[in-house]
């Protein structure tokens, strides 16, 4: 895995979530998938049926804020002994238009059949937060909790 190679990744996993494609998203994580928001809690899903509800809260939040692009820049690229650390900073976009201020993200992938899959997502607990609905965003480009 190189940095085009999660390019890849991260562009289908942008079409994914911008279109709530649920089967695409499958083919691209691990379940279960660990997500956690630094510092703050950690959570799995387990089975097909809590990713498909993540997916929906993460989309309809997308939707909401009329985003049309999440760009992933990749900042470190760690090998490590089941995978791959990828550290990326993330904007999210509105018709070219930042929706928030840059946060950064790190996930973790692991080799599987047919390429690499995200087997876990930490990042900041508002971005965490925002994708679950519990969360907006102020008029600087903050994550705050509602």
């Amino acid at each position: 895995m190189d940095a085009k190679g999660f390019e890849d990744i991260g562009n289908r996993l942008t079409t994914a979530l911008l279109s709530g494609d649920l089967a695409l998203y499958l083919q691209l994580i691990t379940v279960p998938l660990r997500i956690e928001a630094v510092g703050a809690y950690v959570y799995d899903l387990v089975d097909e049926a809590a990713v498909a509800e993540d997916l929906r809260l993460y989309h309809d939040v997308l939707t909401l804020h009329g985003v049309t692009d999440i760009v992933r820049e990749v900042l470190d690229l760690r090998p490590e002994r089941e995978g791959v650390s990828v550290t990326c900073r993330v904007n999210i976009v509105a018709h070219a238009k930042r929706v928030v201020d840059p946060f950064r993200t790190d996930m973790r992938l692991v080799p599987a059949t047919g390429g690499w899959r995200i087997a876990q997502i930490a990042s900041q607990p508002g971005h965490i937060d925002w994708t679950l609905g519990q969360a907006g965003i102020d008029t600087a480009g903050n994550f705050v909790r509602r």
